[in-house]
């Protein structure tokens, strides 16, 4: 009877190492999903306000305001892209739009790290190709 209780133990014990390993591979899953993006300001003259790369981003946004041709890109969650664009279905969309009270063409990216260095017309051709 004592040696049933151990193997009960054992078995129970095996299969709660096996349920965190497998909790700590979906994690590791989910941070794969992320994607680097470069966050920067660039004014109509093409002079950059401020440049850095920020690691964990859901979506890389790119917006190009109509008017002054202001260059913003940022970092955005999915709840973001999600409020510009409502559903999407791929891992690019462009549209135009207003961000940042500025109207403008607004692309979204997640095809690849820093994506969303591309020019408008760059990602609209990447775009053609996913279709």
């Amino acid at each position: 009877m004592a040696f049933t209780s151990r193997s009960s133990s054992a078995i129970l014990l095996c299969f709660i190492l096996w349920d965190f390993s497998l909790t700590d591979s979906l994690e590791q899953v989910e941070v794969v999903g992320k994607v680097t993006c470069a966050e920067a300001n660039i004014d109509k003259n093409g002079m950059t306000a401020s440049s850095t790369l920020i690691r964990g981003c859901d979506w890389c946004l790119l917006h190009v305001s109509d008017d002054t041709k202001v260059v913003k890109r940022r970092c955005i969650s999915n709840g973001a892209v999600k409020r510009l664009f409502g559903s999407i279905e791929t891992a690019l969309a462009c549209r135009h739009g207003v961000f940042d009270n500025s109207d403008g063409t607004l692309c979204v990216c997640r095809t690849s790290d820093n994506c969303n260095e591309l020019s408008v017309e760059q990602m609209r051709s990447v775009l053609l190709d996913y279709k």
